[in-house]
């Protein structure tokens, strides 16, 4: 088994990311630090084979999953809107359209949060050309994900209120954030003899760099935006360029009470977990 390789499109993986925000450190990048705005963080998992620590993070998760959240009632699970594993992307492009669609027939000027997903990975500075288009659309929170081919890399959630200043601030706070996350992989490398596990965190170390760097730079990694905005405006979001869905989520009056899930831009026929090509299997 894969400890460092689940990807976590499940409604109990979203609870834990928003605990990581909120309370927890981070258990997906092998409880090496505590994360800052990154409270839904689905990705790269972490290096950890003892059994203690395995124990230790299935305890903690139970014992939060039972304790609800501020403002939440026990028993309640966060509303999700976007895909889950498995999900076909064609249909739930089509599904968002039409969702959008009849919100605009019965009230043109209801005013809705949404999930906007790009066809592609965009900086920041594209970020706020396609939002700066539709000006009756304000965006909120950004999803991103540094694209490096064949390695599995964390999903994580960047500030967006003011574009692209929130995105680029958050991206070097991210960065910081990595590059504490490679120098704590690499020193346990180190401490490890020669085998698997130390090939794991020196794994973990390469990604955590390469993720650092990438969001020093601005990188184009953002495939995902909530926003808010009337539903005629959503529509005409949705007709811009680099944009393959906009889907409406008319129940959500707090979008920190939701988990948002666009497909990635590489999900085309069916969303499935990212494939991690260079990562040690480990028993």
């Amino acid at each position: 088994m894969r400890l460092r390789g689940r990807w976590g499109l499940s409604l109990v993986d979203a609870a834990l990311s928003r605990v990581d925000e909120m309370v927890l450190p981070r258990l997906s990048r092998g409880l090496a630090r505590a994360r800052a705005r990154t409270f839904r963080w689905r990705g790269r998992r972490a290096a950890v084979v003892a059994v203690v620590l395995v124990a230790a993070a299935v305890t903690t998760s139970v014992v939060v999953l039972t304790r609800p959240g501020p403002g939440r009632a026990p028993g309640t699970s966060p509303i999700w809107v976007g895909v889950h594993e498995g999900d076909l992307v064609p249909v739930y492009v089509e599904l968002s359209a039409a969702r959008l669609a009849a919100l605009v027939a019965d009230d043109p000027d209801r005013v809705v949060y949404a999930l906007v997903s790009f066809t592609r990975y965009l900086t920041p500075d594209e970020v706020a050309a396609v939002v700066g288009a539709v000006p009756e659309v304000a965006s909120v929170t950004a999803l991103g994900r540094v694209p490096l081919p064949g390695r599995q890399t964390q999903l994580v959630t960047l500030a967006a209120i003011r574009l692209p200043h929130d995105l680029l601030a958050s991206m070097a706070e991210v960065a910081e954030g990595k590059e504490s996350d490679a120098e704590s992989y690499a020193a346990r490398a180190r401490e490890q003899p020669e085998g698997t596990l130390r090939e794991i965190y020196e794994s973990n170390a390469e990604v955590a760099r390469a993720e650092a760097a990438a969001y020093r730079q601005a990188c184009g990694c953002v495939y995902g935006l909530v926003v808010r905005g009337t539903t005629t405006a959503l529509t005409e979001l949705a007709a811009e360029n680099d944009i393959r869905a906009v889907d409406p989520a008319p129940d959500v009056a707090d979008p920190r009470a939701a988990v948002f899930a666009p497909p990635l831009p590489e999900h085309v026929d069916r969303v499935t977990p990212p494939v991690d090509e260079d990562l040690p299997p480990a028993d």
